[in-house]
């Protein structure tokens, strides 16, 4: 059981992904959250972000996907575990299942090795104006050309993204960090782009 700004999660690292030092990243991501908005969490494994969110923030609907079918029933534990109600767990490839989803408020792309294959999925799922949390693990000195790439992907889709708040979290190697970045969604003609 981990414990982290009153949220108690069950887990068991030999069957799921868990970094206990991102506790710090999902309170920051739960106090954006806007009342009534409606959250995708597309890679949740046993729900840190969706169930930090569904308790301290006031959420739609947040709809917690993942491909592991171990990190779906942890998810469901710990649902009962906070006593949160507005979260439904989704067990499958988030690829396909967030396009049978309503339009989203706020994305959360948690998966830093990969997201990237992800946002063009999740960029036309997103309502105008949203905001993706994405998280990517690159070479430092490659950074611009990793967010040169996701606005072009959103300008080929007659899109524009705006990158709002970019953070190195941490180191990952000698010359790679994992980043944080806080992407809003809108039309070509209405912000500036990357």
């Amino acid at each position: 059981m981990h414990t982290e700004h009153g949220v108690r999660l069950l887990l068991d690292p030999a069957y799921v992904y868990f970094n206990p030092r991102l506790a710090t990243e999902r309170h920051r991501i739960t106090s954006l959250v806007k009342d009534d908005e409606i959250v995708v969490d597309m890679f949740a494994g046993v729900g840190p972000y969706s169930v930090m969110i569904a308790k301290y923030a006031k959420p739609k609907i947040v709809f917690s996907m993942d491909l592991n079918p171990y990190a779906i029933d942890y998810l469901k534990k710990n649902i009962e575990i906070n006593k949160v109600e507005n979260i439904i767990p989704l067990e499958g490839d988030s690829a396909a299942m967030i396009h049978d989803l309503p339009p989203a408020d706020r994305i959360i792309m948690n998966l830093p090795h990969s997201a990237h294959e992800f946002f063009y999925d999740a960029l036309t799922c997103l309502n105008p104006g949203g905001t993706i949390h994405f998280y990517t693990i690159c070479e430092r000195d490659s950074l611009d050309s990793v967010f040169a790439k996701l606005s072009m992907q959103a300008r080929s889709m007659g899109s524009k993204i705006t990158i709002d708040r970019l953070e190195e979290l941490k180191t990952y190697s000698p010359t790679m960090s994992v980043y944080s970045a806080d992407i809003r969604f809108s039309d070509l003609d209405l912000v500036e782009d990357w």
